[in-house]
């Protein structure tokens, strides 16, 4: 490797990956290399700030892992987890102050974990606590917790982590399932039953099943928050998070290519038509090559959204 041009290939997903654990497997490559390393961590949450910026998006909720980012023990990159949330928050802290946006952090455990006896999704609970959100005080904190990674084996091996999430809830923070990405529709409703789900990661297969698809699209009506606990207050509706480039390029959308011209009977689609609650993100924008701009260029040429359909995913 002797350019970023040759680097690139590495860390960036191909325009089609064969599924979600193609692009999962770019992740555990680019890992190793900034764990443990304090000064790399603070630069990237920085540089996601100045990056959602420039992509006009003035509020994010950035999802991530500490445990993944701890470093190799005895090593001179091995951090606390404590020290990993703390350089990765004054990243953050710096970069709203920069670049006048706002930036809260989703703490995720992982589903190659092994469920809810694992002792890093006890410890997840603990840092979320202690790194909760306060406007005066940690203005970057953790207000919700996320579930990410291998969503096909988690269903398959019946790997559960129900009542991490309940205690998420009763903490007080807000829960999102990745569901209906790599596994069906069934993996959307358990998410909402068992898992206290109020935003799904995707969620594209629930059109698989019209009983969970309604079920959905009853529970789409947004009503507003006036109290001064509004950032913690259940959502009154189910959310998807949908991510155009990434669920053609891990085939959750399998019958598109990214580079096709039209994806008229992709699943966001029917949630237009249909008033499903949903918004549009990049999910991995660096590893994906994709802006939030092509996000919606995507979506108002390829899917033939209007730029008023658009605007309103990015409004509550």
């Amino acid at each position: 490797v002797r350019s970023l041009q040759d680097f690139l290939p590495f860390v960036t997903a191909p325009a089609q990956c064969a599924d979600l654990l193609g692009f999962i497997s770019i992740i555990w490559y680019y890992l190793p290399i900034i764990a443990g390393d304090r000064i790399a961590l603070e630069a990237l949450a920085f540089d996601f700030c100045r990056k959602q910026y420039l992509d006009k998006i003035y509020y994010s909720e950035a999802r991530f892992t500490p445990f993944e980012v701890l470093g190799e023990q005895g090593s001179a990159f091995c951090l606390s987890y404590d020290e990993v949330m703390q350089t990765i928050l004054k990243g953050f802290e710096k970069g709203c102050q920069t670049y006048g946006i706002k930036v809260r952090s989703l703490m995720s455990v992982l589903c190659e974990w092994n469920g809810d006896e694992d002792v890093r999704c006890k410890k997840t609970l603990e840092v979320m606590q202690k790194y909760k959100y306060d406007a005066q005080s940690n203005p970057c904190g953790v207000v919700g917790i996320d579930i990410a990674g291998n969503e096909a084996a988690r269903v398959q091996n019946n790997v559960i982590f129900d009542q991490t999430f309940r205690a998420a809830k009763k903490l007080g923070f807000h829960r999102t399932v990745h569901a209906g990405e790599a596994a069906g529709a069934q993996s959307v409703l358990y998410a909402i039953e068992n898992m206290c789900a109020e935003r799904i990661g995707h969620g594209y297969r629930t059109v698989e099943d019209e009983t969970i698809f309604n079920l959905v699209k009853e529970k789409n009506k947004y009503e507003e928050i006036r109290d001064g606990n509004s950032e913690f207050r259940d959502l009154s509706m189910i959310h998807f998070e949908c991510c155009p480039t990434s669920s053609v390029c891990t085939n959750a959308v399998a019958h598109y290519q990214r580079f096709d011209a039209k994806w008229s009977s992709h699943p966001m689609v029917r949630f237009v038509a249909e008033n499903i609650h949903f918004s549009i993100s990049t999910d991995d924008p660096e590893v994906f090559q994709t802006t939030m701009a092509e996000e919606m260029a995507v979506c108002r040429h390829k899917m033939d959204m209007s730029y008023a359909q658009i605007g309103q995913c990015h409004i509550m």
